[in-house]
């Protein structure tokens, strides 16, 4: 697929115009997901009666940490930043993602989108699977299947969720960006 994209003179990278596709996933399906099911298997093991308060690198397989990211919460806002991110999130970002919120990530349309996204699966404090095609990263298109695991639980909702990409599924369109 080959899509010719403008650059928006408001943001510098140019983020696509095509409006991102979410696909809900099935929590039982995520056994076809080895990264995904290695790092949810772990963290309900952190679990007990609500998400866990804290989590650590160390509570995960160390083969999944490159696809990791630690996101804080902002309801206020509403606004989500990377606490951390594992290597890869850092290298399709294009350099260090510590700040960074999810609209300089995503552009603004799929930022608002990420945002919700988090924010739901925050407030449910239950982990939440998707399949994302058409996603802008940096200018780019890309298409994956992500794990949202909730955790720092405060007067009933969590304030920080991890998010994991599967790297099985991460595929980048081919897109052209015109200035």
């Amino acid at each position: 697929m080959m899509l010719t994209l403008l650059n928006d003179a408001r943001s510098e990278p140019a983020f696509p115009s095509v409006r991102a596709e979410d696909l809900p996933l099935a929590l039982e399906g995520v056994g076809t997901y080895p990264i995904l099911s290695q790092v949810l298997d772990a963290w309900r093991g952190l679990c007990g009666s609500t998400p866990p308060a804290v989590i650590g690198p160390e509570d995960f397989p160390r083969r999944t940490l490159s696809h990791l990211m630690i996101v804080d919460l902002d309801y206020a806002t509403p606004n989500a930043t990377v606490r951390l991110a594992g290597t890869r999130v850092c290298e399709l970002y294009g350099g260090e993602m510590r700040g960074v919120s999810a609209y300089e990530f995503f552009g603004p349309d799929d930022g608002e989108a990420v945002v919700r996204q988090l924010l739901e699966a925050a407030e449910r404090g239950e982990p939440a699977l998707a399949r994302r095609a058409y996603v802008s990263i940096s200018g780019k298109l890309w298409c994956y299947t992500r794990l949202l695991l909730p955790f720092h639980p405060v007067n009933g909702r969590c304030e920080r969720v991890l998010k994991v990409v599967e790297p099985m599924t991460l595929e980048q369109i081919e897109a052209q960006i015109a200035a």
